[in-house]
C-alpha cells in the first residue's frame, strides 16, 4: 500500500513541506546501505540489550533523515540468518551473539526499522545475501535450524566461504521462500540483493556433481552458472510482484560487467568471475533497478564516469532505473572533491535517478572530508520523493477528500486537514502524503502516483 498522494495548496499555513526548488530534483533515490554483517553499521556489537540496539538504530535513522536520505537498504539476511522473525532461518549471530537466539527482551528488528522509517518518510528495502551461508566457515557455532546444518548437501565451501549451491533447484526454491516470507509479512518497499553470487575467489569443480545432475543441456559450465543465477532472479521477481506489485526488486552487482566494457575499463568482472549477468536481467525484465557498485574514482582504468554512464545507458535501454553505488567508505583515500564530483555527475545525467552510498557509519554519518555536510547543505538540502515505479503498481490511488484549513476538534489551533481517499479498485488507499509549500498563490491541484 505504499502509494503517495501529493496535495499542492496555497502554503501560508503549511508546516511539513517539500520545497520546490529549481536546483533540487523533485524525485531522487537517495539511499544508504545499512550493513549488519560483522556489526559493520548496526548493531554496534552483537548481544547488546534490546533498548541499546533500538537507540542505536534510531540514531542512524535520525542521522540519515537529517541528510534527507529517503531510502534505507537494511541488511536482514547476512549468512542464511535473520534480523526478523523468520519462518525459515535462525536469528543472526550478529544480532544476539548466538545464532538462533532471539532478542531478550523480545523485539523484531525489521518491524522496528520499518516503523521508524515510516515516521521519517523513508522507504525500507530489505537487503538479502542470496547464497552466502558462512562468510568464514567455523567462526561461530551454527544453529541446528541453519540451512547448512539441515541441508549440508545444498552447500559447497571455497576458501573458507560456505555458499548455497545456485545450481540446485531446491536452493532456488528455498531462497525464494525465504524472501517471500518477508514480502508477505512485512511492509517493505523493496527487496535488495547484493553482489555475492558465486565466490569472488573463483570456482573449480566445487559444483561438479550439480552440473552433472542439473546441466539442463548446457555444455558450457560458465553459461550454466550464469543461467542458474538468472533463474533465481526471475523466480524472485515474479514471486514478489505477484504478491505485492508495488514492491521493488533491485540488485547491486559488481561495478564492472565485463573486462573492457566500456572501452578503457580494466579489472575483475562480474560476468566471468562470479557468473553475474546483470544485462540479462535488464533484457528479460527481472529487476526493477540496478545499483552497480562503482566504487572507484573518476579517471583511470575503473573510471567512475565511464562506468556510470555505460550502466545508465543499459538501464535506460532495459526500461529500468539506475542508481549507482558509491564507495563512500573510500572517501578518505581520495580528495575532498571526488565524491561531490561523482554526485554532480549523477545529477547531470538524466538517465541516472539517484545515488546509493556504502555505508552508513563509514562514508556518511562519520562525515569524512565533510561529505555529509555537502549533502546536507547542498545536494540534499531539500527533501525529495523516490522515483515513480512506472511499470509496477500502475493503478493510481483516489484523491484525498475535503482538504481544509480548520480548527482541530480536540485542540484550540487551526491546521491543514483532509479526509483519507476511498480505496481504489484494487483495495489500496494512500500510504503517505506530501505537502508542498509555496511563497506565492497557487491554484489547488492534485498529483496522484
Amino acid at each position: 500500500m505504499q502509494k503517495t498522494i501529493t496535495i499542492a495548496l496555497i502554503a501560508a499555513a503549511l508546516t511539513a513541506a517539500v520545497y520546490a526548488q529549481s536546483d533540487a530534483p523533485k524525485r531522487e533515490f537517495r539511499a544508504a546501505w545499512l550493513a549488519t554483517v560483522v556489526n559493520l553499521d548496526w548493531p554496534p556489537s552483537s548481544g547488546q540489550t534490546t533498548e541499546a540496539q533500538k537507540a542505536a538504530l534510531v540514531e542512524i535513522l535520525d542521522g540519515l533523515h537529517e541528510l534527507n536520505v529517503n531510502v534505507v537498504l537494511f541488511q536482514v539476511r547476512t549468512e542464511c540468518d535473520a534480523f526478523y522473525n523468520s519462518a525459515y532461518e535462525p536469528w543472526s549471530y550478529w544480532l544476539t551473539g548466538r545464532q538462533g537466539e532471539a532478542p531478550d527482551p523480545y523485539y523484531d528488528p525489521l518491524a522496528f526499522a520499518i516503523e521508524e522509517c515510516r515516521k521519517r518518510g523513508m522507504e525500507l528495502h530489505a537487503w538479502f545475501n542470496p547464497y552466502r551461508a558462512e562468510r568464514s566457515e567455523g567462526s561461530y557455532a551454527l544453529s541446528a535450524e541453519h540451512v547448512a546444518s539441515e541441508h549440508p548437501e545444498w552447500t559447497f565451501v571455497k576458501d573458507g566461504l560456505r555458499m548455497l549451491d545456485p545450481g540446485l533447484p531446491d536452493v532456488r526454491e528455498y531462497v525464494t521462500s525465504v524472501i517471500m516470507d518477508v514480502v508477505r509479512n512485512y511492509d517493505v518497499d523493496g527487496v535488495h540483493f547484493d553482489d555475492y553470487f558465486y565466490p569472488y575467489s573463483g570456482m573449480l569443480l566445487e559444483d561438479d556433481a550439480t552440473f552433472q545432475n542439473y546441466s539442463r543441456g548446457f555444455t558450457s559450465r560458465s553459461d550454466w552458472r550464469r543461467d542458474n543465477v538468472n533463474i533465481l532472479m526471475q523466480m524472485v521477481n515474479d514471486s514478489v510482484h505477484a504478491a505485492k506489485p508495488y514492491v521493488k526488486f533491485g540488485v547491486s552487482p559488481f561495478g564492472i560487467w565485463k573486462n573492457g566494457v566500456p572501452s578503457g575499463i580494466v579489472g575483475m568482472d562480474a560476468y566471468s568471475q562470479i557468473y553475474c549477468d546483470a544485462i540479462a536481467w535488464l533484457q528479460d525484465g527481472s529487476v526493477d533497478y540496478l545499483t552497480p557498485q562503482c566504487y572507484w574514482k573518476i579517471g583511470g582504468g575503473q573510471d567512475y564516469i565511464k562506468l556510470s554512464r555505460w550502466w545508465a545507458d543499459q538501464c535506460e535501454a532495459g526500461g529500468r532505473h539506475f542508481y549507482p553505488g558509491h564507495g563512500a567508505y573510500r572517501i578518505t583515500d581520495w580528495t575532498a572533491n571526488e565524491m561531490p564530483n561523482q554526485v554532480n555527475e549523477d545529477r547531470s545525467n538524466a538517465k541516472t535517478t539517484g545515488s546509493v552510498f556504502f555505508r552508513v557509519w563509514d562514508g556518511l554519518l562519520d562525515n569524512p572530508l565533510g561529505f555529509a555536510d555537502s549533502l546536507k547543505n547542498n545536494f540534499y538540502r531539500y527533501p525529495a520523493l523516490p522515483p515513480v515505479f512506472e511499470w509496477g503498481d500502475t493503478l493510481k490511488p483516489n484523491a484525498p477528500q475535503n482538504a481544509r484549513f480548520a480548527r482541530l476538534p480536540d485542540k484550540p489551533i487551526d491546521a491543514l486537514q483532509w479526509d483519507a481517499p476511498t480505496p481504489a479498485s484494487d483495495g489500496d488507499t494512500a500510504g503517505r502524503y506530501v505537502i508542498y509549500r509555496f511563497d506565492h498563490a497557487l491554484v489547488v491541484e492534485e498529483e496522484l502516483d
